[in-house]
């Protein structure tokens, strides 16, 4: 079923396993399976949609006046991220907003995803890998998924990502979400669809602009 006003919370359970699970799959499948995975678009491709599950999940409010506010914001993409899928992985809360900053932000942004270099003069570098396992080897040491590795002697470490742990991760986040809604309905509460609910309501709703 399509995203619709006032959802039920089987609703909300049947959009996420049967809407959104298929066309996560169907948009950053082929993807991985390139030969290089097409590292950009896949990661760009994930956390854009931990933007749409991040408003779902944490809600809308308008402004003071009732006034109009932005639907998809930062916060709420880190706050899925950090209590989504930190449950499917605790390093997404130590490192979500790491993450966010240079994979979202750099490649949504500035093509690429972002590199950092601190004060002390010590450089953060971005890595990909396809591998499906959060451990990966290559040419410069052993790599794990989210965990910052030192690369060279001197100043340089890596933050590297795995292209299948983010798509198999965020799989497993929807579905822990789903999960989360239908212990909701059981145990009589709503704090979740209502958040869902407020957002869904305002996506569906027309954008008033000239055109």
């Amino acid at each position: 079923m399509p995203l619709v006003p006032h959802m039920t919370h089987q609703d909300i359970v049947t959009y996420l396993r049967r809407e959104l699970l298929p066309s996560v799959r169907g948009d950053i499948f082929p993807l991985l399976r390139t030969r290089h995975g097409a590292p950009f678009a896949t990661v760009r491709l994930v956390l854009c949609y931990c933007d749409y599950l991040g408003a779902l999940y944490s809600g809308y409010r308008r402004r003071k006046g009732g006034r109009p506010s932005q639907i998809a914001m930062s916060k709420k993409a880190l706050r899925f991220i950090r209590d989504i899928l930190g449950q499917i992985d605790p390093l997404y809360r130590l490192r979500g907003k790491l993450l966010y900053d240079i994979y979202r932000h750099g490649t949504v942004h500035l093509y690429a995803p972002k590199h950092y270099r601190n004060r002390k003069g010590r450089h953060l570098l971005w890595y990909i890998v396809k591998a499906r396992s959060p451990w990966s080897h290559s040419g410069i040491g052993t790599m794990h998924h989210l965990r910052i590795t030192r690369v060279s002697p001197g100043q340089r470490s890596a933050f590297p990502v795995s292209l299948f742990r983010l798509f198999f991760d965020l799989r497993r986040a929807i579905q822990r979400f789903a999960h989360l809604i239908t212990q909701e309905q059981q145990s009589g509460g709503s704090r979740l669809r209502n958040r869902w609910v407020s957002t869904a309501n305002e996506i569906c709703k027309p954008t008033i602009r000239r055109w």
